[in-house]
């Protein structure tokens, strides 16, 4: 394992191209796997996560050229939307998910529209993530597909049976979910419709309606069309808000800081921390609004300042579900306590993200206290002193200690801080180059 100390630092300073969108890779990586002619992809994500997804695709078909040293451009020959061919009963294809939650829960919605016999698996954590959330609605529209007796990895798909269409309403607030219906809506007879509890990230939507499918939201209902053929266009990935989040919050927390984030991808469904952090009183300025892969893009500017408690929207949740760690460690600067809720999903991520939270936030010094769908953070207003945390092997949990190390009095040592190379590798040497110290 590795170990990373992050000192103290003054301000941040600079400019910073971030990874291209991890959620938007995935997407972008599958529908080329079934277009009908080679797709350019451009500003790829590198992490560990996205490269599981591109060893994927391979293995059912699609051939993948690298056009940079950097792995973040790539040309796609795919194999056409009914092209994948699997193993039988006895010799499945197997396809290894590695700890990639987006791949593993949305590759099955591809699957079940192409025939021979697929079998998904994953690494020990992915493995103990719930997969019954994508398997029970993919069995009730008709699919053969079964997961593990404790409903999780491996997973195995059945392909080629007849497939219902109508209504589906999702009981949580999913996009993995969701969009895995809208996948094998591709291949169903008549129009499908995925209805969500609450808003979710609308990526696979846009996507498809770039590749020439007809699917339309209206309200929280999706509704799609089966498809004879898709064409994904080259596309341009704008930059990961994910991974733009623990910089701006370091930026806002820091004296003196001035961080310039260009092309950060700002679909209304991404933007929760952001306007959260607004409404707290950051300084976060837009230089300049943009639209690239059909999506909203924002160049940002954020300079440091005082922030103070707001009300947080329990609604809000699935909009900043990747960085509710950060804003518990935001609360800490905030005098007082801040009650952070309806987070439960926190539980089933790479670890359980709210027990994983509190227990890093208490080993630098902050009071916290752990509620069954959330976090209480008791705020003192000043920097906490710092200490050691483990990432329990969770690339968020890794980010919070990295931004907790330069906003404390006397530095972070993050255990197991490789993990942080499944979003964002490099992580920690893009710290140390913005850090003034």
């Amino acid at each position: 394992m590795t170990d990373r100390t992050v000192a103290p630092a003054s301000s941040l300073q600079g400019e910073l191209q971030l990874p291209g969108d991890k959620s938007m890779s995935h997407r972008a990586l599958l529908l080329a796997l079934i277009s009908d002619e080679p797709v350019v992809i451009s500003n790829l994500a590198t992490s560990e996560d996205v490269a599981s997804t591109l060893r994927a695709i391979q293995v059912l078909g699609a051939t993948v050229d690298l056009l940079d040293d950097a792995g973040t451009k790539v040309r796609v020959h795919g194999v056409g939307l009914r092209g994948i061919r699997g193993g039988t009963d006895a010799e499945p294809c197997v396809v290894d998910c590695g700890n990639a939650g987006t791949l593993a829960r949305l590759l099955p919605g591809i699957l079940v529209g192409q025939e021979g016999v697929f079998e998904l698996v994953g690494d020990a954590s992915l493995s103990r993530r719930p997969m019954g959330r994508v398997v029970e609605p993919l069995e009730a529209m008709g699919a053969t597909i079964h997961a593990s007796a404790t409903g999780t990895l491996p997973v195995r798909v059945t392909g080629g049976a007849e497939l219902a269409t109508g209504h589906f309403e999702l009981a949580i607030a999913s996009a993995q979910v969701q969009s895995c219906l809208l996948l094998a809506g591709l291949f169903c007879s008549d129009a499908l419709a995925v209805e969500v509890p609450r808003r979710v990230r609308d990526h696979t939507e846009i996507m498809l309606q770039r590749a020439g499918v007809s699917v339309r939201r209206a309200g929280l209902v999706s509704t799609i069309m089966p498809a004879t053929s898709l064409q994904l266009p080259d596309t341009v990935l704008p930059a990961d808000p994910s991974s733009a989040a623990p910089m701006i919050l370091a930026a806002t927390l820091l004296h003196d800081s001035l961080l310039r984030l260009p092309g950060v991808l700002a679909n209304p469904a991404r933007t929760g921390f952001v306007e959260q952090l607004e409404r707290m009183g950051a300084r976060i300025g837009i230089l300049q609004r943009s639209r690239e892969a059909g999506e909203q893009v924002i160049d940002y500017e954020v300079q440091s300042d005082v922030i103070n408690r707001a009300p947080f929207a329990h609604s809000d949740v699935p909009r900043m579900i990747d960085e509710l760690p950060l804003l518990a460690l935001a609360a800490q600067f905030c005098k007082g306590e801040t009650r952070i809720r309806g987070a439960a999903e926190l539980r089933v991520k790479e670890s359980d993200r709210i027990t994983g939270t509190v227990l890093a936030l208490r080993a630098i010094g902050i009071n916290t206290e752990e509620l069954e769908d959330g976090i209480i953070v008791r705020g003192s207003g000043q920097r906490p002193e710092g200490g050691a945390i483990h990432t329990e092997g969770d690339h968020r949990l890794a980010m919070l200690g990295g931004i907790a190390g330069l906003v404390s009095r006397r530095g972070v040592t993050v255990h197991d801080a490789a993990c942080v190379d499944v979003s964002f590798p490099g992580f920690f040497d893009v710290l140390d180059a913005l850090a003034v110290r």
